[in-house]
């Protein structure tokens, strides 16, 4: 079993998002390690573009800004990477970029969305395959907020719906 780092909380089993690198005006990149020390003296002249490699794209991301107010919003992922930006009230908090939810079937579908009055998060898991699919989904421990873990068995084509409770206040 591989274990993988993000917000320096050893998590097993959970999508790989090791790779995150930022870029500043200079073009020095900075290792998932320096990103806080380059966060304290960078983000304060604006904001910084980030990117996260071995994402799955069938899989919803995020970036959260751990707090008391744990802000979060979800960042697009294509070919295996995900854009997001780091803003300067990011700077000497604790950051994760990755999957909040994540499953043991790569091709099963995770989709993230927020009600229409954006109280709660909802969640989709979708079976995109001609076969029935029986998959784990459960939450990721490095982000805050997210309690969920379920062993599902979906239909060709199928969808199943779950309401993850409320979204933090920021």
């Amino acid at each position: 079993m591989h274990k993988y780092a993000c917000c320096g909380i050893d998590v097993a089993s959970c999508a790989p998002y090791l790779t995150l690198m930022i870029t500043n005006a200079s073009q020095r990149d900075y290792s998932l390690w320096d990103v806080f020390d380059a966060l304290r003296r960078l983000v304060r002249s604006g904001n910084l573009g980030a990117t996260v490699s071995r994402l799955n794209d069938n899989w919803a991301a995020i970036f959260q800004q751990q707090s008391k107010a744990n802000k979060t919003r979800l960042i697009p992922v294509e070919k295996g990477t995900g854009y997001a930006v780091i803003r300067a009230d990011d700077d000497a908090k604790t950051l994760c970029i990755g999957h909040p939810i994540v499953a043991d079937r790569r091709d099963a579908v995770i989709a993230l969305s927020r009600t229409s009055n954006w109280s709660n998060w909802n969640l989709e898991i979708h079976n995109p395959t001609n076969k029935d699919m029986k998959v784990n989904v459960k939450h990721n421990p490095a982000f805050n907020g997210f309690n969920f873990n379920e062993t599902l068995t979906l239909a060709p084509g199928t969808s199943v719906f779950r309401d993850l409770g409320p979204v933090e206040k920021s």
